[in-house]
């Protein structure tokens, strides 16, 4: 078995290293994750892909055009809390979510989101991962007949 995590997609070197029947299992991030934060700020990974081809299946195609067999895709939508504006602030300088992000000059974006996201749990942040599973072919005998 091969996992990738938001990892490149290597085809060739998931079909060298998988004896035949061996399973690739890729693990992404949504074109629809943290919609409504990229909104707000008018940026992000992915940002305004969300009405074309979903990433899994761009996914699920390079796997199969490399000879594997998709046997799932799936994608999976949930909610982060962060316990404070301060944390989410952590988190957008950690990750690539929005482009270049800085506290300061994104101050205004990153408190008009803050005052529409926080519910009691704290500030609400929906993503959306998705699983491509795959096999490579088993060796086919050939035919003695």
């Amino acid at each position: 078995m091969v996992t990738s995590r938001r990892g490149p997609l290597i085809t060739r070197e998931f079909e060298r290293v998988l004896r035949p029947g061996g399973a690739v299992v890729y693990m992404g991030i949504g074109e629809q994750d943290g919609r409504e934060l990229k909104e707000t700020f008018g940026r992000g990974q992915d940002f305004d892909r969300w009405n074309g081809r979903p990433l899994s299946e761009e996914i699920a195609q390079e796997l199969s055009d490399a000879g594997f067999v998709v046997t799932r895709n799936q994608a999976f939508r949930f909610e982060e809390f962060y316990h404070s504006p301060g944390d989410l602030d952590t988190f957008l300088h950690q990750v690539p979510i929005i482009d270049n992000y800085d506290s300061a000059a994104d101050k205004e974006a990153f408190d008009r989101y803050v005052a529409a996201a926080t519910v009691d749990q704290g500030v609400r942040l929906s993503r959306h991962w998705f699983i491509v599973q795959a096999q490579k072919p088993t060796a086919v005998e050939p035919s003695h007949s």
